[in-house]
């Protein structure tokens, strides 16, 4: 129980400060057109199935969540149930803003049409391959 509460408690913290920091854009007059972008690294198993930590490959402790807000071009409450990984967040945020450069090349795929569509709830069956020469 000592570190769920532990947990919680710093997961209340970043909620409160991330809620400061969305107040903050509010009252600047800048909220519609800032990118505000959350994510973190897998998650924990938090006793699911008897586990904790992130060593089991079950949804809890395999996905990464990722919350995107950006009210200028993002439907509010929109939700992509396509599987990403964090090297595709760099391109799909850097094309909501219109930074291009043919000469930067980046390992991840832009997902940012799928970010813009009028879908409310999207899901594109996806095939990754990765290969480590190294």
């Amino acid at each position: 129980q000592r570190s769920m509460r532990q947990y919680f408690g710093m997961v209340k913290c970043i909620d409160d400060n991330v809620g400061k920091l969305l107040t903050y854009l509010d009252d600047a007059g800048i909220s519609d057109n800032t990118i505000v972008a959350f994510t973190s690294d897998h998650g924990d198993m938090l006793a699911e199935h008897g586990k904790f930590n992130k060593n089991r490959p079950y949804r809890t402790s395999a996905g990464i969540p990722m919350i995107l807000r950006y009210p200028e071009k993002v439907m509010a409450g929109k939700i992509i149930e396509t599987a990403y990984t964090s090297v595709d967040f760099a391109p799909s945020i850097l094309q909501l803003m219109g930074v291009t450069d043919p000469n930067v090349n980046f390992q991840g795929v832009d997902f940012s049409e799928e970010l813009l569509s009028n879908e409310r709830i999207s899901s594109k069956d996806v095939i990754r391959y990765v290969f480590d020469s190294g």
